[in-house]
């Protein structure tokens, strides 16, 4: 067990932009006595276009500077870091760290499933990383990915709902017939689920949509419970800090997270 003298040290967590948000807001819901530090690298966003060493030496980085802040865990609030950085934040740091790739993976692996969308951006489909979690649980699973790269544009414009992304979900899913289990393999697509299930339901039946963000924010809670580190702090705080403009962060996380922002700082992190 870790020897924390306080088990109200905030949680971390990273994402590149304000997807993780979704995370945040799962964590709000299954934790809700827990204070939270939320990096949004904002100013070097999107991380999906990034070589893989671009992205590991950004997410040391950060996962560092949250541990000089003395967060007791760390969430990996995005996918495409979750994919590969994961090793690289777990060496850089001596807290726990939690990803959004293998708590949905293991918690579909547990089904009486075999069909598996997966769905992501073009950097978390070209790792094939829930391929490789899944494989590892199960080898007689069915599995398809299909990149959806703009759905994370539709989300940040607000677009959630309507004929705009309706449309775009056709183009991406018209074609995927039979799945049963579907992975938001992106913190940005369950602001969309709504429109993905019923694309899908054109072909499919009985379809189960997993969110990868809630799955770790129950598996950070599973981890704080079995290391006897839960808060049982009345009046948490969340504090959200930023690499780009503070304003332009506010103006978006309101379409992810429905309460006021009032915590928020522009930072510069180290390269």
């Amino acid at each position: 067990m870790i020897n924390y003298k306080n088990r109200n040290l905030p949680i971390g967590v990273f994402d590149s932009g304000v997807g993780g948000l979704t995370v945040v807001r799962a964590l709000h819901k299954f934790l809700p006595n827990e204070s939270i530090i939320y990096l949004g690298d904002t100013a070097r966003v999107p991380y999906g276009n990034k070589s893989p060493k671009t992205i590991q030496q950004y997410s040391r980085n950060i996962a560092k500077f949250l541990a000089k802040k003395g967060v007791k865990l760390i969430v990996i609030a995005c996918n495409t870091a979750s994919a590969f950085a994961f090793k690289a934040v777990i060496d850089a740091v001596n807290v726990p760290v939690i990803d959004v790739i293998s708590p949905v993976s293991r918690a579909i692996a547990r089904l009486n499933t075999k069909h598996i969308l997966v769905l992501g951006t073009h950097g978390t489909v070209q790792s094939a990383a829930y391929i490789t979690q899944l494989r590892a649980l199960r080898n007689d699973l069915t599995i398809v990915q299909q990149a959806c790269p703009l759905f994370v544009p539709l989300v940040e414009e607000g677009w959630i709902t309507g004929e705009i992304p309706e449309k775009i979900a056709e183009k991406y899913l018209n074609k995927i017939a039979n799945t049963q289990s579907v992975i938001l393999g992106c913190t940005h697509y369950p602001l969309l689920a709504n429109v993905i299930e019923k694309t899908l339901s054109k072909n499919s039946k009985n379809i189960l949509l997993f969110d990868s963000g809630e799955h770790a924010a129950l598996e950070v809670k599973k981890t704080l419970q079995q290391l006897d580190i839960c808060s049982s702090n009345k009046q948490a705080i969340t504090r959200y800090l930023v690499t780009d403009s503070p304003e332009s962060f506010i103006k978006t996380a309101n379409i992810f997270i429905k309460e006021k922002i009032q915590h928020i700082q522009h930072i510069e992190l180290t390269k």
